[in-house]
């Protein structure tokens, strides 16, 4: 899977490299403006709350900073599965065009993918916090042994034991959630009922592929660790999402 998703992916990508470059920019942009409304709410908004509220401006304070983190996070949320989607019906063979990138700008499409990506995010930090209760465990005991004397022996097996337990937690996060990869790419061909099967027919196309996808994120290490000596990271980003997608439709091929 990796060697033919790969070159699938890089075939894919030709001439498409400026379309994903500015797709990039775009979406780094409109981040970056996004952000910018704490500057703009902090000097032109915060004096008067804090004169006109009272007591609950520290509320409507709170408020607006959910807004504008929840304006950050949705823009990079909608440009990002836009892209999987003009991505994916590339790899179908598909007429796909610019207007698939801004496909979830629309209210309706945007918060269907709201609904989606907020419960696949919740199930993935539930998986995330349960995995890691050892390690928390092992660090809390670490710590309160830390006050009284015992020996390097017995903190030095502690530390091991804490590392040893993150790095196990990490390996059993991959392999679990990525039972859910295809989960974002049913969801944007709209093939699902309703959410849980939305997840089950992820999970049930990834049996016995779940390897398959590890060694084919594994294998794009390089050229993210290129990004940072040369920055291709237009190329890097699009070559790599192209190359999801394109392993993406051949698992969901042979369901």
């Amino acid at each position: 899977m990796t060697s033919e998703s790969r070159l699938k992916g890089r075939s894919l990508l030709i001439g498409a490299v400026p379309l994903f470059s500015l797709t990039l920019a775009v979406c780094l942009l409109l981040i970056f403006s996004l952000s910018l409304m704490s500057l703009v709410y902090r000097s032109a908004l915060l004096p008067y709350v804090d004169n006109h509220f009272g007591k609950y401006a520290p509320y409507i304070n709170l408020l607006a900073a959910a807004a504008i983190l929840f304006s950050v996070i949705g823009a990079y949320a909608a440009l990002k599965t836009g892209s999987d989607r003009y991505m994916l019906k590339k790899a179908e063979n598909v007429h796909a065009g610019a207007k698939d990138i801004f496909y979830y700008f629309s209210p309706r499409n945007f918060f269907s993918l709201l609904s989606v990506s907020t419960r696949l995010f919740m199930i993935r930090l539930c998986v995330f916090l349960f995995l890691n209760i050892p390690t928390v465990l092992c660090a809390l005991l670490l710590l309160s042994l830390s006050s009284s004397r015992f020996s390097a022996a017995v903190s030095a097996v502690l530390a091991a034991g804490c590392v040893a337990f993150f790095l196990s937690s990490i390996w059993f996060y991959m392999k679990l959630t990525s039972s859910l990869f295809l989960a974002r790419y049913y969801f944007i061909k709209g093939e699902y009922l309703n959410f849980r099967h939305l997840t089950a027919s992820s999970q049930n196309a990834m049996k016995g592929n779940i390897k398959s996808l590890c060694r084919l994120k594994l294998s794009f290490i390089g050229w993210f660790l290129l990004c940072l000596l040369i920055v291709p990271s237009g190329y890097v980003w699009g070559y790599y999402r192209q190359t999801l997608a394109a392993g993406a439709c051949e698992i969901m091929k042979l369901q």
